[in-house]
């Protein structure tokens, strides 16, 4: 099972849909659900600094593919690390815990 951070982003989407046509099972965990169905997509919907949606999507999981990120052109200094650093540490920690 892979996992698609941001899965319903530009990158993750496509991402997601490669997957999918090799013949995947893939979780898409993401703030926004994406505009799609497919009988092997698992869809999480949560925000990465959430720690029990982070717990659920890593359910089965073997590859993560981690997308979640603020871009500082959006000018929120406390959203850019809030979401880039402690989002990234929590699966982080999450992934070792798994182990």
């Amino acid at each position: 099972m892979y996992l698609v951070t941001g899965g319903a982003g530009f990158f993750g989407e496509t991402l997601v849909l490669r997957l999918l046509k090799a013949g995947h099972k893939v979780t898409c965990f993401d703030l926004n659900p994406p505009q799609y169905e497919h009988p092997n997509l698992t869809i999480v919907q949560g925000d990465i600094r959430d720690r029990i949606s982070i717990i659920k999507a890593l359910e089965n999981v073997e590859v993560i593919h981690h997308n979640v990120a603020q871009v500082p052109i959006a000018k929120d200094r406390k959203l850019f690390w809030s979401v880039n650093y402690e989002g990234m540490k929590i699966l982080l920690d999450e992934v070792l815990k798994k182990r």
